[in-house]
């Protein structure tokens, strides 16, 4: 009996209150300098007592503008997301991260935080963030068997040998204890290895801790620009001085634009031996959320005491300079340019615009495929303009999509309804797939958005060589039919091509070209004719380094040779740094020549 009574009230203590055993406690004191006016200033988040239905009032017992409170938390979580909130409704960041907090301390007093402005880690934080050569070997492991086992284009651009030089690299690299700083850039240059241009370490899915030490740290340059025959020309200047709009910068902390390039190329993903998609995506348009060059750069070229010397050359007035700007973060640069800037996208929906540029000639401009959060309705969008074009009987109708990426095949086949005058079969392709059925050991480390995903086998068939295809693969051919619409367009279609149009857009492009229902001007697109490798996907995640990496898992394959690069348009045009400077739309302009039957 005294065995039975000295266990019992463990026993009870346990089944009672089980999350006791395993929390740590937390004492943190938050501060964020903001103009409430008559409002008042809350905290919301993940973790009780916050959450986000109702918020924790901050108090401003000093009038200074600087709203606190201290708040204690029992969790057995390793990190805390949260927002402040005027109001109800008036939420900070809208549309971005939550903020997150490492939780390590017992005690923790933040810095004051700015209204709209991550506190990202800190310098010693990052530099604390120390893996073992253990622990980095573990990741590797798991990397190259995922890799291996699942990617069907693992060798589409790289020899079996290539392939297992580039494995052995890494795993050399991992030898010897490394910073999250230095896994995070070893990971990414061998995703780049692959030549795919949806394998890399995505930005968009990174754990809370790499996000907090890379993505929202104020080491950004203060300005967008466009890389023009490898020339880096500024678009929008939002530094203190301003000096720096429509200028030729010539090298950033006395490093020259040309080596910045060649340092970074390494690093992005493409498709095969396509560098102009690589050239594309090192441009910074302020507008996307995650840009290379904002996580890259800074990683590799930081800035001296948060400033950035840029040495530049004025076209415009024949002059060369040399400006110290202050490095700022992501977040405060989309706001100075929302603020400066008429007409600045701020979300994707603003990158989709009609307009009548002239009486005969209208304009579809459509900036991203990505359409899963919008709140318009894409497809009345889309109606309404081939509504106003067939009313107004407008015979020349441009469709835009320089900058645009990709997203979703639905907007592609919505746009045919209204150009496609009879059915249409594509070129014929074959699917192939590595896998048929996901090992139970990789499961944990593998994310995606349909666990159908991880069994296929009832789906899919040999295809030799260990290899897969879908069961109903369309080798044929793609059979587009034409629907009906009353708002068909039968005049002159011009379609703008460029470096961007890699996967949904790269295949629009290429359906115009196939299918001659319009005329493609601009740029060789970003993509590859020997095969894409997208369609459905496994997000990895890596134990140790919690750092994420993308693995496609549906590969398209020609079923004749193709050239390596993307499509090729029917009339080449190429901006000059004159012409991008001087605001000359280059490809627009070469439009309305071919409508005036003048050679462009």
């Amino acid at each position: 009996m005294k065995n039975i009574f000295l266990r019992l009230p463990i026993l009870l203590f346990t089944l009672a209150a089980p999350s006791l055993l395993w929390c740590n406690s937390y004492k943190i004191t938050f501060q964020v300098a903001a103009k409430a006016d008559k409002e008042t200033i809350g905290i919301r988040g993940n973790i009780p007592p916050l959450s986000w239905e109702q918020s924790i009032l901050l108090t401003d017992d000093d009038k200074n503008g600087i709203f606190s409170t201290t708040i204690t938390f029992d969790t057995d979580l390793d990190h805390l997301e949260y927002k402040f909130i005027k109001g109800e409704n008036d939420w900070e960041l809208k549309g971005s991260d939550n903020r997150i907090l490492i939780l390590k301390q017992e005690i923790i007093i933040l810095p004051v935080q700015r209204w709209n402005e991550y506190l990202p880690m800190s310098k010693a934080q990052k530099e604390a963030l120390v893996f073992t050569k253990a622990q980095l070997l573990e990741d590797f492991k798991i990397l190259k068997e995922a890799y291996s086992s699942l990617h069907p284009a693992l060798n589409r651009y790289n020899t079996e040998a290539q392939t297992q030089a580039n494995f052995d690299a890494l795993e050399l690299e991992l030898q010897q204890s490394l910073t999250l700083e230095e896994a995070y850039l070893a990971f990414t240059k061998f995703a780049a290895t692959i030549k795919c241009g949806h394998t890399y370490v995505n930005h968009w899915n990174q754990s809370k801790r790499t996000k907090s030490a890379f993505h929202y740290q104020r080491d950004k340059v203060p300005f967008t620009f466009k890389l023009v025959n490898n020339r880096m020309i500024v678009t929008h200047d939002v530094s203190e001085k301003g000096v720096l709009a429509k200028v030729e910068v010539i090298a950033i902390n006395g490093t020259e634009i040309q080596e910045i390039i060649d340092t970074l190329m390494p690093y992005v993903k493409g498709d095969g031996a396509n560098n102009g998609q690589r050239l594309h995506q090192l441009q910074l348009n302020g507008v996307e959320k995650y840009e290379f060059f904002d996580l890259y750069f800074p990683i590799l070229f930081p800035p001296t005491d948060g400033t950035y010397s840029i040495t530049y050359n004025d076209i415009l007035k024949d002059k060369r300079g040399i400006t110290t700007v202050k490095a700022i973060s992501r977040n405060e640069r989309k706001n100075r340019l929302m603020e400066q800037v008429e007409g600045f996208a701020t979300s994707p929906e603003d990158t989709w615009r009609f307009e009548i540029v002239e009486d005969n000639l209208a304009v579809l401009t459509i900036g991203t495929f990505s359409i899963w959060n919008f709140k318009m309705d894409y497809k009345a969008f889309i109606r309404d303009a081939f509504k106003e074009v067939k009313e107004k009987n407008i015979e020349n109708l441009v469709l835009d999509i320089r900058n645009n990426g990709g997203g979703a095949d639905e907007v592609s086949a919505e746009l045919a309804m209204y150009l496609l005058q009879e059915d249409v079969i594509l070129e014929g392709s074959r699917s192939l797939l590595k896998y048929d059925n996901v090992p139970e050991h990789l499961r944990p480390y593998l994310g995606t958005w349909d666990k159908s995903f991880y069994d296929i086998s009832k789906k899919v068939k040999p295809d030799g060589n260990g290899n897969f295809t879908w069961k109903n693969s369309r080798e044929k051919g793609l059979k587009i039919k034409s629907r009906k619409t009353p708002y068909k367009f039968t005049g002159n279609f011009y379609v703008i091509a460029h470096e961007a149009n890699s996967s949904a857009t790269y295949f629009l492009t290429k359906m115009v070209k196939e299918t001659n229902i319009g005329t493609v001007v601009g740029q060789e697109t970003g993509g590859n004719q020997k095969g894409i490798t997208g369609g459905f996907m496994f997000f990895l995640t890596l134990p140790n380094t919690q750092i994420e990496l993308d693995i496609p898992l549906g590969a398209n394959i020609p079923l004749t040779e193709k050239r390596d690069g993307g499509i090729l348009p029917d009339v080449y045009v190429q901006p000059s740094v004159d012409d991008t400077i001087n605001g000359v739309d280059t490809e627009m302009e070469a439009i309305k020549k071919l409508i005036n039957n003048i050679e462009p």
